[in-house]
């Protein structure tokens, strides 16, 4: 496997793939063709944008605006007491119930504008007669022409027949010659957006003979205040509502009530030059309109956009596709090249969250300072979409490359290793391109079974070998070794070929591992020579080399076949010790280097100082007997140790009695006879000079 596979060169095309699909989508959603879509991502956008309506910065209220409401105690008079009813003719006739005979608005007019009020707007529709009573109509059509320049009247404007209709009030109470010119007549209908929301108004609607002025722009017309609506005045604008105590309704009733009037209204002086509203806000009325700030009265909502009328406190907002669709590209592409640099699932979710905080700190920040309203909707979603997108991308490739890492390394290390490899794949990459490691190598080799497969039946032979290699690699991955190769029976064992920059302690770590893992092989082929006793099968015997030191790691091969494997002098020398067992009658063989950093825990005996083919450097070799805590010294060992360095002296006769001591104490093997007849070869033909080393006669 090669490097690069981790980073694919189809990345880049897929992240684009990824863009170019978001944005395709983004786009459908503002298409006829999915409806639903489109509506429900509209509603999502205007929902967010009513929670920051709701909780950012409002208009301020105007104090020269107030609400009169007619409310359930101006209904029912429960709080007025008999005598005050007794001597106000206006509250007896309230009294008679709902609808109130029309002289009761005539004396409230009369009232409020007695007191000083700059403009009154009745938020009521008058469209019929009164029944019975035209005195009535006739004394509210009194006061009405009498104020004609400083009150409005509401009406309808209703669809009705594919076309807006005005609804005019009954003539018996409104005179007039022409509707679209009367400045008395203000529709106080508003028309909700799809989600059954309010939040824009505009000056004026419909056409023709059904045009007229909304109800806050007559009122500002007849207080004589200019509106500050910029643009076509049929062009319905967001209105940015006030706070949530602005324009509370002050009880209609209460006006009427002497004692009210002068210790609340201070005789009717806070009416003064103030513009007032009065409207229905008795629940029965179900006179309830939701706005982005929570459902308030219509006549609240009448107060709250002649407000934003006055003062031009209107919300822009931005509905070109191209801007959206350039801040969405924007933020696409900004959260694909974060999530590509980074490369880090938790940093890529991060900036997911991030983007959209980021996004609705925009769209915040914009309502608040720039009076702009932006939805940030698409963009957000579009971005998150593609950063998941994208993330699922990297997620479902790194574990496809994680399971071609898996199947390549398999059999070659430890599980341990394996998952440390898998964590960190590109200190294996760097590996494989080639390096200097200080590694620990292990070669194994079976005594004579050359010899013993020309016996065996192929089936048999292949059974008994897969058992013994079985074994012995499982004692290799127990101590984090890893396998570099196989060569026929032999097997080719190394520690820290992926570590960088090995320290003391690793380099301990992996001796200690490394001899450990020759013991245990020692151990497993006395269990299986004695498992394959009872098949009747011949036992094994096996030869090991041990040796610590620098050596070239790498992917090495042709274009067509290549291993992960180790070279140089380090490698020669461990495959030459295990040949060199051979000669020692010994199953084991360990060079200085590794027996330095073995410490005490391992039982040592010296095998010899030893010239191996390609090197002038003598090593020492040993032998490990086993662990110290579970191997006695045996008898003779400290006589064959003294007599090794005599025999280096060139003693060698005090050399053979020292070796015979041993010998007789019981350590009587081929290793001590070795040297028993190289000293009597060496006292029967003296060499010119001597330094106590042996040179190996093969590999």
């Amino acid at each position: 496997m090669k490097p690069e596979s981790l980073d694919s060169p189809r990345r880049p095309l897929i992240l684009g793939g990824i863009a170019l699909s978001v944005l395709l989508l983004l786009s459908a959603f503002q298409t006829e063709y999915l409806p639903t879509l489109k509506a429900l991502t509209q509603k999502t956008a205007w929902w967010i944008q009513d929670q920051i309506h709701l909780h950012g910065t409002r208009a301020p209220a105007d104090p020269e605006i107030l609400v009169i409401g007619v409310d359930e105690a101006s209904l029912d008079l429960s709080s007025a007491f008999p005598e005050d009813i007794a001597e106000s003719p206006t509250l007896q006739l309230m009294q008679k119930g709902w609808p109130w005979p029309r002289q009761v608005w005539a004396d409230l007019l009369e009232k409020l504008f007695a007191s000083g009020a700059r403009a009154v707007a009745l938020d009521f529709a008058y469209a019929t007669p009164s029944p019975d009573h035209p005195e009535w109509d006739a004394a509210f059509n009194a006061v009405l022409e009498k104020y004609k320049d400083r009150v409005v009247i509401g009406a309808d404007l209703l669809f009705s027949e594919n076309k807006l209709r005005l609804i005019p009030p009954t003539e018996t109470i409104l005179t007039t010659t022409n509707l679209q010119t009367e400045p008395r007549i203000g529709y106080f209908t508003y028309w909700p957006d799809e989600d059954d929301v309010v939040r824009r108004s505009s000056v004026r609607s419909g056409e023709n003979t059904n045009e007229a002025r909304s109800f806050p722009a007559a009122l500002l017309d007849q207080a004589r205040i200019p509106n500050k609506v910029p643009g076509d005045p049929h062009q319905p604008h967001l209105i940015r509502f006030g706070p949530d105590n602005a324009y509370t309704p002050i009880s209609a009733h209460e006006l009427f009530i002497p004692a009210v009037w002068d210790s609340n209204f201070a005789g009717g002086s806070i009416f003064k030059d103030k513009i007032i509203l009065i409207g229905p806000t008795a629940r029965h009325f179900q006179d309830d309109v939701p706005t982005p700030i929570g459902v308030l009265f219509g006549v609240q909502v009448h107060a709250h956009t002649t407000a934003a009328f006055r003062h031009g406190h209107l919300l822009n907002e931005v509905t070109d596709w191209r801007i959206i669709f350039g801040i969405a590209l924007t933020g696409i592409l900004g959260t694909l090249l974060f999530i590509a640099r980074f490369r880090r699932p938790i940093i890529g979710i991060a900036a997911l969250f991030g983007t959209v905080a980021l996004a609705i700190y925009l769209q915040t920040y914009a309502f608040n300072q720039s009076t702009l309203v932006v939805a940030m909707l698409l963009p957000a979603s579009g971005s998150a979409l593609a950063g998941f997108l994208s993330l699922g991308y990297d997620y479902m490739h790194e574990r496809r490359q994680r399971e071609r890492l898996r199947s390549a390394i398999t059999g070659y290390f430890s599980p341990d290793m394996e998952q440390q490899i898998l964590r960190q794949p590109a200190s294996y990459f760097k590996t494989l391109r080639g390096t200097h490691r200080h590694i620990t190598l292990l070669f194994s080799d079976l005594r004579g079974f050359t010899s013993l497969s020309e016996k065996l039946p192929p089936e048999q032979l292949v059974l008994q070998l897969n058992e013994y290699l079985d074994r012995m690699v499982q004692t290799v991955f127990e101590t984090n070794g890893s396998i570099d190769k196989f060569i026929g029976d032999a097997i080719m064992a190394v520690w820290g070929r992926l570590r960088d920059n090995a320290t003391e302690a690793d380099l301990i770590t992996d001796a200690r591992a490394a001899a450990t893992t020759a013991l245990r092989m020692r151990e497993e082929l006395t269990k299986l020579n004695e498992l394959w006793a009872t098949r009747g099968i011949e036992p094994l015997a096996i030869g090991v080399g041990l040796h610590q030191g620098e050596a070239v790691v790498g992917d090495m091969g042709s274009q067509l076949k290549k291993e992960f494997t180790a070279i140089g002098d380090s490698v020669n020398t461990a495959a030459r010790l295990e040949s060199a067992t051979k000669q020692y009658g010994l199953d084991l063989l360990i060079s200085d280097s590794l027996r330095a950093r073995l410490g005490p825990d391992f039982l040592c005996r010296t095998a010899d100082l030893v010239k191996v083919k390609g090197k002038n450097e003598p090593v020492a070799v040993f032998t490990i007997l086993g662990k110290t805590e579970t191997t006695p010294p045996p008898p003779g060992l400290a006589e064959f140790e003294t007599g090794i360095q005599l025999y280096r002296t060139g003693d060698f006769p005090t050399a053979i009695t020292a070796f015979q001591k041993a010998a007789t104490a019981g350590l009587n093997d081929t290793l001590t006879t070795t040297y028993l007849e190289r000293c009597q070869d060496l006292i029967d033909h003296p060499p010119e000079t001597w330094d106590g080393t042996y040179t190996l006669k093969s590999k």
